[in-house]
């Protein structure tokens, strides 16, 4: 096969970090694979790493949606970008001659006109609810991204509960599918210690209102009372005002001795040798890449209750979810039980490398992609 896939930026989050081993399987099994980005980054500096062909070519992807910021204000100049790169684009791939064209998230909307312009297959490969995660509101609301989706020749989705939110009744098995995320196999199992106490906590992802990192380091304020040497470890950059007010927040609640920030560490194995405990605060994950990551570490995950952390964590099995203060500081007290403790790092661990491997995830999108190219 010859896929053509195009990212809708160039960071090392999530969706490019998840399809960086899917193209290492493609390439090794022989597969003709090329990269469109629109800017250098993390994720070039990895291609290059393993001999993987891309091409830098600005374009502003995620154009069909709207978000209502300031910076919003430069969307017509955007626009007007992709205008004049399109053609450019175009040349580019049909110069490869792919036999698909893979957008990585539903963020990525310019795939789908290449697709039609040079009548090729297209598949869509949605991570995120896009409007509840991102603010970022689908032209003509979510009917018309629904429809606008159904165009694409196939399309996955990381979750049920993504594909819910978005298909809702009109889910179609011949030509919709749900992948969950895959991950490599941990160097080394779990170990059965017992349990660190102090606990050190980390928080992991982008700092941003979504990510609801305020909220945590209000809750953390509390578990101090009663664990006075804990730590809460916050994994993830932006700049920008919210990183501006957790700065002022850890500050204000006198808590400069126990929370760290480390900005972006590249390095996962880094980050989760620092925590005993990963806490999830977001409402709305689509998959929820760093719940996996913990669980195949028998890192015991405590997560909002909501979308698919819900579908990742069974609660007081292979991990704990919460609702609100309460239950987020009962869940706290019971992982302070070497017992329990104990229970849920095992049982993560075991329900992670059952459900999200990175050899079932590489064989099930290789599978479909080989189904879509022959119809």
């Amino acid at each position: 096969m010859k896929i053509q896939f195009i990212c809708h930026n160039s960071q090392l989050y999530g969706a490019n970090r998840i399809l960086l081993p899917l193209l290492d399987n493609l390439q090794q099994k022989g597969h003709s694979i090329f990269v469109l980005l629109s800017s250098k980054g993390g994720m070039a500096e990895e291609l290059e790493k393993r001999n993987i062909h891309y091409r830098v070519i600005p374009y502003y992807s995620p154009f069909l949606y709207i978000k209502k910021t300031i910076k919003f204000i430069a969307y017509p100049l955007l626009l007007l970008l992709n205008l004049v790169t399109f053609p450019i684009i175009l040349l580019q791939i049909n110069k490869f001659n792919p036999d698909i064209i893979y957008s990585n998230t539903s963020a990525e909307n310019l795939g789908y006109f290449v697709a039609k312009f040079l009548k090729k297959k297209h598949i869509t490969h949605v991570h995120e609810f896009m409007s509840k995660n991102h603010g970022a509101i689908f032209i003509g609301g979510n009917k018309n991204k629904r429809k606008f989706l159904d165009k694409s020749t196939a399309t996955i989705f990381v979750t049920k509960s993504v594909a819910e939110d978005i298909m809702g009744n009109n889910f179609n098995p011949n030509k919709h599918i749900i992948i969950y995320n895959g991950l490599p196999q941990p160097i080394v199992k779990p170990s059965r210690e017992r349990t660190p106490i102090p606990l050190n906590y980390g928080i992991v992802g982008i700092l941003s209102p979504g990510k609801r990192q305020d909220v945590a380091i209000k809750y953390f304020k509390k578990i101090i009372e009663t664990y006075p040497s804990s730590k809460l470890h916050i994994f993830g950059d932006k700049k920008g005002s919210y990183k501006r007010y957790l700065f002022h927040l850890v500050n204000k609640l006198g808590l400069e001795s126990n929370v760290i920030f480390h900005g972006f560490v590249q390095d996962t194995e880094k980050i989760y040798e620092e925590i005993d405990i990963l806490l999830v605060f977001s409402k709305l994950e689509g998959f929820g890449l760093v719940t996996a990551e913990a669980m195949h570490r028998g890192i015991p995950v405590i997560g909002y209750d909501d979308a698919g952390t819900s579908e990742l964590i069974e609660d007081n099995q292979s991990g704990y979810l919460f609702t609100d203060e309460d239950s987020f500081r009962q869940a706290i007290k019971s992982l302070h039980s070497a017992e329990n403790y104990e229970r849920i790092k095992e049982n993560a661990y075991q329900r992670a490398i059952s459900l999200f491997s990175e050899k079932i995830y590489c064989l099930s999108i290789e599978s479909f992609l080989k189904e879509i190219i022959k119809e």
